[in-house]
């Protein structure tokens, strides 16, 4: 099944979890991440440093799981960069990012 399955070929290497975004959607979605991203690059941004997918991984466990962000696991992006691209992608209303 999937979870055997290893994440990534520009990712960290990992064990995927269930609900990972799989590489059918990626291929649908990943434009319209990209494109917003590359609109809010330029002079005063700081450098990207996380894999969009794997942000989305992150949101997407945390929606399933219900756990607080900072429980995400160690394997995702740090839970505040996971929660600020939920928030700047709407998802942020009535959310907090910590205890």
């Amino acid at each position: 099944m999937h979870d055997s399955l290893l994440v990534g070929r520009s990712m960290s290497a990992r064990r995927a979890y269930r609900r990972d975004v799989s590489d059918a959607r990626w291929a649908l979605i990943e434009p319209v991440f990209v494109a917003w991203r590359a609109a809010r690059s330029g002079p005063g941004t700081a450098v990207r440093v996380h894999d969009l997918r794997e942000i989305v991984n992150a949101i997407l466990y945390v929606n399933r799981t219900g756990i607080p962000w900072e429980y995400l696991p160690h394997d995702f992006p740090p839970f505040k960069t996971g929660y600020d691209y939920f928030a700047k992608w709407g998802g942020g209303r009535n959310h907090r990012a910590g205890p």
